[in-house]
């Protein structure tokens, strides 16, 4: 490997579209040949997040190719930096390929270099629970991961609290009603009658609100205990990587200067 040439270098990023406007630059790849080991820079940026903050999680692989994209090789295995599961973005990121230790073959003619990404956002936090406050259900599509037509089942919750309310107002007219026949009444099975319907119907009145309440406070709840685990989630991958950024330190040498058994042409 001593005479390693790579005589193109190709990067290709799955497009990423997102609400915060996820966007890839490349720069120049560097072969540190004392080390055994090619550099791959990247920068991963969401243009539309508050600073300190991140809007995804992004999984990244590594593959080559040494015939024109007929045929990709990876993920491969013998990296390190920001390079794998649980990623965030980041200006300036580095992936280290040991390429003497992938054990495949490589002979670094006609190399072509592919990162693959896919991205999952952070799920929203406690504070969606003020959305369930206003429109019971509202709060689960942010805390939740959840696709397609899926993500509008909260609107069940909504029609069974309004429903249920509905039916609470709905009894406790009757029984309003039915407790005027009581009052009205002249014979004595009239005013059993009209008493026992009042107090029949109050009954599922007061059901139908409780469990109105119920399914309310409850889905409120749920929103704030997924909304907390969420956070913390997000807290614990962002920690890990800004602890991993600040351990890097790297060595290596520029192939676009004067190495004559180096040469690289970059396509994005």
């Amino acid at each position: 490997m001593s005479k390693l040439s790579l005589y193109t270098f190709l990067l290709l990023f799955l497009a990423i579209t997102a609400k915060a406007q996820i966007s890839f630059e490349q720069q120049e790849p560097v072969l540190q040949k004392d080390s055994s080991r090619i550099l791959i820079r990247y920068s991963l940026i969401e243009n539309k997040v508050k600073p300190g903050d991140y809007y995804a999680k992004y999984n990244i692989n590594l593959t080559y190719t040494q015939d024109g994209g007929a045929t990709f090789i990876g993920p491969l295995k013998n990296v390190k930096g920001a390079v794998g599961e649980d990623l965030i973005a980041g200006k300036d990121q580095n992936i280290y390929w040991y390429y003497l230790g992938e054990g495949n073959a490589f002979d670094g003619k006609n190399v072509e270099f592919k990162i693959d990404a896919t991205y999952e956002p952070f799920l929203g936090g406690p504070l969606n629970a003020l959305r369930s406050a206003v429109l019971p259900g509202w709060g689960n599509m942010y805390v939740k991961s959840l696709k397609g037509w899926k993500r509008w089942r909260w609107v069940g919750t909504t029609l069974a609290v309004g429903g249920l309310v509905g039916a609470g107002l709905y009894f406790n007219q009757q029984a309003n009603n039915n407790y005027q026949e009581y009052l009205n009444a002249t014979t004595l099975d009239d005013t059993q009658n009209a008493f026992r319907r009042a107090s029949g119907q109050r009954l599922l009145s007061t059901t139908s609100f409780v469990l109105a309440a119920g399914l309310y406070a409850y889905d409120i709840v749920m929103v704030v205990l997924r909304g907390t685990k969420n956070k913390l989630n997000k807290r614990k991958v962002i920690k890990k990587n800004l602890q991993r950024r600040q351990n890097v330190i790297s060595f290596g040498f520029n192939p676009f200067g004067p190495t004559p058994n180096v040469g690289f042409s970059w396509k994005f």
